[in-house]
């Protein structure tokens, strides 16, 4: 090959073989006036023992000048921007399909706006909106290593999620936690919200709805006049549909019948008040919500009264 003198040139992509590899060096042949010299610090972003890990003899790679040593007869090349660039193209497509990828936090940006983190020797940025589900201190997470997805991709910038990683897998984890419960578990909960109509009780990592209707067998106008946030309650699983999930206390309570005739035989006294007078008899309330009748025939022995 006939060589030009203006083919080797400070900043410009040479292609050349490696013919001697060292610890330290390796020697290119770059069909020039001078061979081409790479230190192992120019070979690779990531720290190595020696250039043999990299290179091998007979290798045919490009490179760039970047100092042309006439005095010595030699010219210094690198591979960095080489290696930068062929980073960079498995990067995006490792990544294009939303691929989780493990970067390491760099730096904490200033007023928490969020982390830089590196990939290989590719720079990210993780906005603080999207390292947590929750509010966190970003200074927890420096020189950690973090599972996370691209968000945005181009070639200023590049955008990644580690919240996505955590609403996803909170997401599978739910649907599996939600198929191990059957209609009529029973389980420990915890009031998260109430509303008139009911409360929303934690359940595991899943929520259900328990309806005022299934507070108690008493009547319940507002679900706030008897529960509040942060209340502990047993609820029992009585439809699960949709995934979602309807509890019930009242299920598991036994009836104001069945309380009051465990305490009552027949042949005892008890008082009650009159809820309702009819033509043929009267409805008489003998404990709340447990109502008997007594016909107009024995009112009394007198059938004028």
């Amino acid at each position: 090959m006939e060589f030009k003198m203006n083919n080797v040139k400070i900043g410009r992509i040479v292609e050349g073989t490696v013919f001697q590899v060292t610890d330290d060096v390796c020697y290119v042949d770059l069909q020039a006036f001078a061979d081409g010299i790479i230190y192992k610090n120019g070979l690779s972003f990531d720290p190595i023992e020696s250039c043999k890990e990299v290179v091998n003899e007979g290798d045919v790679l490009k490179f760039k000048v970047t100092k042309i040593d006439h005095d010595n007869q030699r010219i210094l090349l690198s591979r960095l921007d080489m290696v930068r660039d062929e980073n960079r193209t498995k990067f995006n497509k490792d990544t294009k399909n939303s691929e989780r990828i493990n970067c390491k936090v760099t730096q904490v940006v200033r007023d928490n706006r969020g982390l830089v983190l590196r990939c290989n020797d590719i720079e990210v940025f993780m906005p603080a909106s999207q390292i947590d589900m929750k509010q966190v201190n970003l200074e927890d997470f420096k020189g950690q290593t973090l599972e996370c997805v691209v968000i945005e991709n181009t070639e200023k910038r590049v955008i990644v999620s580690r919240r996505k990683v955590l609403e996803q897998d909170f997401r599978i984890a739910k649907k599996e936690a939600l198929e191990k419960i059957s209609i009529g578990d029973k389980i420990d909960g915890t009031v998260t919200k109430v509303m008139d109509f009911g409360a929303f009780v934690s359940v595991g990592i899943n929520e259900g709805l328990l309806h005022r209707s299934e507070i108690s067998h008493h009547r319940v106008n507002k679900a706030g006049d008897v529960l509040k946030e942060g209340d502990k309650v047993t609820v029992e699983v009585i439809s699960k549909e949709k995934n979602k999930l309807g509890l019930s206390v009242k299920s598991m309570l036994e009836t104001p019948w069945v309380l009051f005739a465990k305490e009552n035989k027949v042949g005892d006294e008890v008082q009650g008040t009159i809820a309702r007078k009819m033509a043929t008899g009267m409805l008489v309330e003998v404990e709340k919500d447990v109502v008997g009748m007594i016909s107009s025939k024995d009112y009394s022995w007198d059938p004028r009264e």
